[in-house]
């Protein structure tokens, strides 16, 4: 599997990080309480942050120089954070960033957005970068994954407000073509460690959208 990511592909990533950072911006602009909650756990006011501060992390992540937005603590569960204990994470970066003020949240985000598509115009969308639990995800795969959380924490908070709110078929799937396909191809890490005993077969899975600008195939094991 390659991580080869042709110009129109770079393109259209691009494009969509900064206009679904402002629908999302549009969305949060119209609700009415903060506070109002979610889901089972976060309000307005926190999803807001999540999603900042993963905009913030990718800010520093695609700067030669940048140094960690997290501290010690939150670094280090960066680092062996797996598929199942995201939600460590979440709550550890929560709890060490408190502002849920969602104007001064937004402002941050969209600047970050910016930031991150000034510093990497001229970049290579294929570049590895270091990504959760040691595994490596190509820079447009990073700029994909943001463009995901900001549609699922924008339908979230639509949903839950009764506020109007589309995906683009063409921008989800580029979660799929970006950085799904883009982080098998380059190393998974520790992403996908459990506690269960590797199984002695062969597993395959095969992904096909007309949205997405090749099939996505995964072979794990022998056989």
């Amino acid at each position: 599997m390659t991580t080869a990511i042709t110009a129109d592909r770079w393109h259209s990533v691009r494009r969509a990080y900064r206009v679904t950072g402002a629908r999302f911006a549009d969305l949060v602009a119209r609700v009415p309480d903060p506070d109002a909650m979610v889901t089972a756990e976060w309000t307005v006011a926190e999803t807001v942050a999540h999603v900042a501060m993963i905009a913030k992390m990718y800010t520093s992540l695609v700067r030669p120089d940048g140094a960690p937005v997290l501290a010690a603590r939150g670094q280090s569960q960066v680092e062996k954070t797996t598929v199942d204990t995201v939600s460590v994470l979440n709550t550890l970066v929560l709890r060490d960033f408190p502002e849920r003020d969602i104007e001064v949240l937004v402002a941050g985000l969209l600047a970050d957005i910016e930031e991150v598509l000034r510093v990497t115009e001229d970049a290579d969308p294929g570049t590895p970068l270091d990504w959760l639990g040691g595994s490596k995800v190509p820079l447009a795969g990073v700029l994909a994954h943001l463009v995901n959380e900001l549609q699922v924490h924008g339908w979230d908070i639509a949903k839950a407000l009764k506020l109007p709110w589309t995906i683009q078929p063409g921008d989800a799937a580029l979660f799929f073509d970006l950085f799904l396909v883009g982080v098998l191809g380059n190393d998974v890490g520790h992403l996908l460690d459990t506690d269960e005993s590797p199984r002695d077969r062969r597993i395959a899975v095969a992904f096909r959208s007309a949205y997405t600008s090749r099939s996505c195939w995964c072979c794990i094991g022998d056989g």
